[in-house]
């Protein structure tokens, strides 16, 4: 038997070579012309199905078509091999060929119409369904296909007539229900949506998610109470199941009812279905309103409470109670509670930072040294780390900020790093420059850095607008006071490209064109930048009344000044240019 096998592979081989060489008169006379087509479709058969190998199945089915152009099954099963190996567009034109030489035949029909949706010929597929839905009518998953065609296709009302009719033939199906519940959705016919939803409901109400779609429908509808049962009894059936409770939230959402939102939370957080990170992200986006967690702090405090037991040593819910601690105002809670956790033993660079940050906000200046030198023990090589040193002692000692910063330098990890703490550094020496003896050095200094900063990352906004800013009152060294306005104009320019609706950014570029008595372009930017003064900065309105002053318009320059001093500028200067401006 073996040896008769490898004879017929040898023997279509054969036929396949013959064929392409054009020499179809040499073919063994062993079989009937007629049987021939049949022989070698066999063959390729055998090839698939027992030896798995599909070239020598094609070569086969490619020799019975050279004998039989019109040999059905061969083209049939060509089509299938090339969809199977993503050939989508011969498998089309084969399938087609199949169906046209035999068009009773369900089989090609059905494998063409899979080849067009493979190859997104949507339209064509629609006719082929169509004729497929008749031809083989005991197939339900062709109403399917067919109605989601008519889906696509924009025809929803099609489509579910197609599933009217496939209800009535084969009774209720699921995802037939499912689908007509859909287009009944789509369609805004929320009734008949509704009743759908509620047979499903008849026929399985141990179907836990017939209960979440029935409560969704309902709410759509605004029958809130009976949403509320659905869903309730959802999770009677299974109280912990993770779509049944999002379902919930999103309902509760919907509705804007906060407390049911934040108590079916509270259930999610306990769940083990979920990733922490999706938790955590939950919960962020909860407390990202104020006025939200002013008016629900109780109900946060509970989900806070619960992530913190349920994970106790996960940093993510370390820093979110710490948060939470400090959005209450109860700083000295936070402070111990980074420091118990740095006590048992976590390294985290943030923690270290967070604390370092808290005792400096008490002057607790030995403190503040201890951990910094804590966490460089433990992170030696960390540019955060000392870019935070630098922060901290710029406030109290020049030389050590600096070395900080050099420090920061030797292990940056990219130019943008770099740059940014060049950018430290300028704005380090500009902050010196009223010292007597090294002034007029520290503003070279800073300029400077800034320019190394800029030839790091042009596009550095922070530089961009300090650097400009700065040169508005203290011209560079090597410049006159024209050309460092012109400068200055150029980068806050770029700075409010790269950063449109930023207020500070624009502030700096209008009172750039200000100086430089480009008066009408810089009111138009400085009212952008006052539109979006969510801060209510009292140096734009200052801005803002100066420009109006020197454009004319005297009213609304002390309208704006005014509402400075009420944004906490200083009176004095307040006073004295209403005072100037009254003379």
């Amino acid at each position: 038997m073996r040896r008769l096998f490898g004879q017929t592979i040898l023997v279509c081989l054969l036929f396949s070579t013959l064929f392409v060489a054009g020499k179809g008169n040499n073919i063994t006379s062993e079989y009937h012309d007629s049987l021939r087509s049949v022989y070698l479709y066999t063959e390729g058969l055998k090839q698939i199905k027992i030896n798995g190998d599909s070239i020598k199945g094609d070569s086969c089915f490619t020799a019975a078509i050279r004998l039989d152009s019109n040999y059905a099954p061969a083209y049939y099963e060509l089509a299938a091999s090339r969809l199977n190996s993503k050939n989508t567009q011969q498998a089309i034109e084969l399938s087609h060929r199949a169906h046209n030489l035999d068009t009773t035949n369900k089989w090609y029909l059905a494998l063409y119409g899979r080849a067009l949706l493979t190859g997104r010929e949507y339209e064509t597929a629609v006719g082929v369904y169509q004729k497929l839905y008749k031809l083989d009518s005991n197939n339900p998953t062709n109403y399917s296909i067919l109605a989601s065609l008519y889906e696509q296709a924009q025809q929803p009302y099609s489509a579910i007539a197609v599933l009217n009719t496939a209800e009535e033939r084969f009774g209720r199906i699921s995802i037939l229900s499912e689908m007509k519940r859909h287009l009944h959705i789509n369609t805004r016919q929320y009734d008949k949506a509704i009743e759908e939803a509620q047979k499903l409901v008849e026929i399985a109400p141990y179907e836990i998610e017939n209960h979440v779609v029935l409560g969704k429908l309902y709410g759509i509808k605004g029958q809130d109470s009976l949403a509320v049962v659905q869903f309730e009894q959802a999770l009677r059936l299974d109280s912990t199941k993770i779509t049944t409770l999002l379902a919930f939230a999103d309902y509760y959402k919907e509705k804007q009812n906060y407390l049911g939102l934040l108590s079916i939370t509270n259930d999610i957080f306990t769940s083990d279905q979920m990733e922490l990170a999706e938790k955590v992200s939950r919960l962020k986006t909860i407390t990202s309103d104020n006025d939200f967690y002013r008016s629900f702090y109780r109900q946060i405090n509970t989900l806070v409470a619960t992530l913190a037991i349920k994970y106790p040593s996960e940093d993510s819910v370390i820093k979110l109670y710490a948060d939470h601690m400090l959005a209450s105002g109860e700083i000295d809670q936070a402070l111990n509670h980074y420091k118990r956790h740095i006590r048992g033993g976590s390294q985290n660079k943030d923690f270290y930072k967070a604390i370092i940050e808290m005792e400096s906000y008490f002057k607790h200046q030995d403190s503040v040294v201890l951990y910094i030198e804590k966490a460089l023990e433990i992170h030696p090589n960390d540019p955060d780390i000392y870019i935070f040193k630098g922060h901290v002692y710029s406030r109290e000692s020049m030389s050590k900020a600096l070395r900080a910063y050099y420090k920061a330098l030797k292990y940056s990890k990219d130019a943008i790093m770099s740059s940014t703490i060049w950018g430290y550094i300028g704005d380090l020496y500009h902050a010196n420059i009223s010292t007597r003896v090294f002034g007029g050095l520290n503003i070279r200094r800073s300029y400077n850095a800034y320019d190394k900063a800029l030839e790091l990352n042009p596009e550095n906004v922070f530089v961009l607008n300090n650097y400009a800013y700065f040169l508005i009152t203290i011209p560079h060294p090597r410049s006159s006071r024209e050309e460092s306005l012109q400068k200055a104009v150029e980068m806050a320019k770029l700075a409010v490209s790269i950063e449109e609706n930023n207020a500070t950014y624009l502030d700096t570029y209008a009172w750039a064109l200000f100086k430089s008595e480009k008066l009408e372009l810089a009111r138009k930017v400085m009212r952008q930048a006052i539109s979006l003064n969510k801060d209510k900065s009292p140096e734009l309105y200052i801005h803002y009344g100066d420009i109006l002053e020197a454009l004319g318009e005297s009213y609304l320059a002390e309208i704006y000044w005014l509402r400075a001093w009420e944004n906490g500028y200083d009176k004095a200067i307040i006073d004295e240019k209403i005072k100037m401006l009254k003379k």
